[in-house]
């Protein structure tokens, strides 16, 4: 462990803040099925309630690769919106499984 490695400072942060890369807020959807989930698990979160009953939530990401394998445990109930580099990945990610069952 780095000597100056502060645990206080990462309790309670999620995954997908932790990282050296780029701070960015992602935009993720989720489906009417499952819009209650943000808004029970991450009520701190800013989120907005669709027309068609979907939640979009903007959450802060630096580690695309955590808030990627994070969204895919949603299956097809969720999108990632933005950043595009994440919405990319997940894109790629999924690629092969393209018209599988």
């Amino acid at each position: 462990m780095p000597a100056d490695f502060d645990l206080e400072a990462h309790i309670g942060v999620e995954p997908w803040e932790l990282g050296d890369g780029e701070h960015s807020t992602a935009r993720i959807r989720f489906d009417p099925s499952v819009a209650w989930w943000p808004q029970q698990n991450m009520p701190d979160l800013v989120a907005t309630e669709q027309p068609d009953g979907a939640v979009e939530i903007q959450m802060p990401v630096a580690n695309l690769d955590a808030l990627i394998a994070w969204a895919i445990g949603f299956g097809d109930r969720v999108e990632v919106l933005e950043p595009e580099a994440a919405r990319r990945r997940m894109v790629e990610h999924l690629a092969p499984f393209q018209g599988s069952v």
